[in-house]
This record gives C-alpha cells, structure tokens and sequence, in this order.
C-alpha cells in the first residue's frame, strides 16, 4: 500500500477532489456494512489508494480496531444506552459526541465531515477544538444549523441532501447509499479541482475514470486485524507510506486525549 488518502487535505480545499474521494470511501464503506459490520473510525488516514500507476485507482479501508458487529442472524443489534465516545473527534458523528452506541448512519456522518473538511475551512480543525471535544461539537453543530456564517450548504446544496439524509436515519436504519453516492457525484461536478489536487491518487492522471473500490471479506468472520485490508486485492506487506497513515492515526488519538 502507499498513500494515505490523509495527504489529500495537503493539497488545499477542492470540492470536486471531496466528492470525488468520498465517493469512493462511500463504496468501502458500504461493502463492509453489507458484510453486517460498522467501522467506528472513518477518517482519510483509514484509507489508502495504490501507488502503482499500472493498478486501477482503488480505495482501500482500513484499521478495524474498534469495528463492531452490527448486525447478526439478520437483525440489527440491540442498541445499548451508554458507550462512550468512540471514533476521531474531528470526524465524529453527533450521536458519538453524545455517548451513544453507533451505527451504519455514524460512519456515513464520518464520512460527510470528512467530505466538508475537504471541500471547506471549517474551525473544528483548530488545535484549540482538538483539544476540546465539546467545543468541537458546539462548532460541528453551528455549522450543520447553519449558524457559523459560512453558506456552505448555500454553496453545495447536494450536501443539504446527504445531511437532511442523515438526519432522517435512527439507531437500525439502513443508510440510502445511493442517494449518497448521487450528491458527492454532484459535488464532484461542482468546479475545478485546486491546481495541486487533480486527483485523490497522487502519482495518476487527472482524466483518468476512478474504479469504484470493492471489498472482499468472508461474512461470517470476524473483521480483519487492525493492519488487514478491505479491498479488491491481494494483502500486501506495510510499506512507508503506510507507517506515516499509522503515525498520523496515533498523532490524532494523542490530540484527543
């Protein structure tokens, strides 16, 4: 593996880069919800995407440390009343702020912050609001009331969408990933990308067509350890740009404590 989906947000604020990447981070995602689990921990250094241009591009998620069953012999799990905060601060969803159990919806809320913070300057990035998770929720909920000023829903009314979506969704919902996946589709086609983000795999061709990440695993085992992979290929041993994804992810659970 090489490249961290984490360097994306190097290259400046892109809403075509946004939707473009989450699209494909959706797609993971969706797969290893179908296989009855949820991540927890949806943020870019989970992701990665080949480094070797003879490869279709293809996102690959990873890190199920703190994945969890989600759903067994067909019904969702019982929801329980207090868990704890679970996930990256930055990415959490409102229902992990509040100490609730999590569930498919909560990902796709990781996701949509993480598609945001790609595509705007947001505060809760602060070293300030990394540091305070409560003020970090008290900015994330200005923003999606539309308190904070920025217009960004005005901009990007696709993402109206996929938070009024989200909204909708209780503890056992199953997510409408197709209606997802159709407002990033619109967020890609809303302007340029910026100079220095062309595409989310670094070393490919702007023009080139993305090919929509799939994952395989057994559904009846249990999620791979933290360094396996979900995606179309084979395992293949860590490499350097893997290690940075893990020292960034280590760097993060730092700040939240």
């Amino acid at each position: 593996l090489e490249h961290p989906l984490s360097k994306v947000r190097e290259r400046g604020k892109s809403s075509k880069l946004a939707g473009e990447v989450g699209v494909e981070m959706l797609e993971c995602i969706r797969r290893f919800h179908e296989m009855g689990y949820i991540h927890r921990d949806i943020k870019p250094s989970n992701f990665c995407v080949p480094s070797d241009r003879s490869r279709p591009f293809e996102c690959r998620i990873l890190d199920f440390g703190i994945s969890r069953k989600h759903i067994e012999k067909g019904k969702v799990r019982p929801q329980r009343e207090s868990v704890g905060f679970c996930g990256c601060v930055i990415y959490a969803s409102p229902q992990a702020h509040e100490d609730r159990e999590l569930s498919r919806r909560d990902d796709l809320w990781s996701l949509f912050n993480v598609v945001v913070i790609l595509s705007e300057t947001v505060p809760w990035i602060s070293e300030e609001a990394r540091k305070d998770r409560d003020l970090t929720y008290q900015m994330k909920k200005a923003f999606l009331e539309r308190k904070d000023g920025t217009k960004y829903f005005e901009r990007y009314p696709m993402m109206l969408e996929f938070k009024k979506h989200l909204d909708s969704l209780d503890y056992e919902d199953k997510p409408n990933y197709d209606l997802v996946k159709d407002s990033l589709l619109a967020l890609a086609q809303t302007n340029p990308p910026h100079p220095s983000s062309s595409s989310p795999h670094p070393s490919a061709a702007a023009a080139a067509p993305p090919v929509i990440a799939v994952a395989e695993i057994d559904a009846s085992s249990t999620p791979p350890a933290s360094s396996s992979l979900l995606s179309g290929y084979p395992p293949s041993p860590p490499s350097p740009s893997y290690e940075i994804a893990q020292e960034e992810e280590e760097e993060e659970e730092e700040e939240e404590e």
